[in-house]
């Protein structure tokens, strides 16, 4: 029996495009806080499960972004079978409420079947698909299909390639404040690419590209029509670790977005963001 338990918190300006609650757009600094716990079981040398739980939290400070405010609280329950010694496959349920401070609160149930293939000594692969069972509150549910894909490879003990998959119906931005109505359908693409360049033991660089591809539909409102958001945004920076504990930070972000269908101006944007941090892991 093996328990893992995590605790995350973020005071940032940029969206965490990978995660799927911080908005597409920058919308000024946020307070994130994520924390998990879960136990699994190995019944047989090939046999387990998980049962799990899990809170995530999201605030914007800015009074015009406070209508995206959201909670999260989650549960999750996964069959993992290990089929080959490089195969294993896996049956699970995730079930997440969505309390909205604005808006209609939803809760989603997804039933995914999953493999994870060792495709080589260096490079893993993961695929999750199978159906979101999505209930909007004052709306009822409708079905969509949900997948994620994941690619890890190392090519050397400095060097790191990642690049993720991910299409859901999410929570993210559905309010819309002029009028007070809502988005009950936001189908979303997330894409991206990092990676990691180990150039000392305490100096590290990483880049990354990500686009994300929003469709808001259903709205309640006849005065409401269909939306469309698109997201590129690239990355690139240096960290140098000070300590074991302690780090600088610095990167570049470039981000484009564009906007379709609203019925008010939402010009498309260029931004250049330089930002310098710090990080404390312990």
């Amino acid at each position: 029996m093996r328990y893992n338990g995590s605790v995350s918190f973020a005071w940032q300006p940029e969206p965490n495009y990978s995660n799927g609650i911080a908005n597409a757009r920058r919308d000024g600094d946020y307070i994130y806080v994520y924390v998990s716990s879960s136990v699994s079981k190995a019944w047989t040398s090939r046999y387990s499960t998980t049962l799990g739980a899990n809170f995530s939290m999201i605030d914007y400070q800015e009074d015009s972004a406070k209508t995206d405010n959201r909670d999260y609280v989650g549960m999750n329950f996964t069959n993992r079978y290990k089929w080959t010694e490089r195969l294993a496959v896996s049956l699970g349920w995730t079930g997440s409420y969505c309390n909205r401070e604005y808006g209609n609160n939803e809760f989603s149930n997804f039933v995914m079947a999953g493999a994870e293939y060792a495709v080589s000594e260096n490079t893993s692969a993961t695929l999750r698909v199978g159906p979101q069972f999505k209930y909007v509150e004052n709306y009822g549910t409708k079905t969509y299909p949900s997948a994620e894909f994941g690619l890890n490879h190392r090519l050397s003990d400095r060097f790191m390639l990642g690049t993720f998959v991910r299409y859901s119906n999410e929570a993210v931005n559905t309010y819309i404040p002029y009028n007070g109505a809502s988005y009950y359908s936001n189908e979303t693409w997330r894409f991206g690419v990092h990676s990691t360049l180990k150039l000392t033991h305490r100096v590290s660089l990483n880049c990354g590209v990500n686009l994300v591809a929003s469709d808001y539909t259903r709205p309640s409102s006849i005065s409401n029509s269909d939306t469309s958001n698109l997201t590129f945004n690239a990355t690139a920076g240096i960290k140098l670790l000070l300590t074991n504990a302690l780090a600088l930070t610095a990167q570049y972000s470039y981000t484009n977005g564009s906007y379709s269908g609203y019925n008010y101006p939402m010009p498309s944007y260029n931004r250049n963001v330089f930002s310098f941090g710090m990080n404390y892991s312990f």
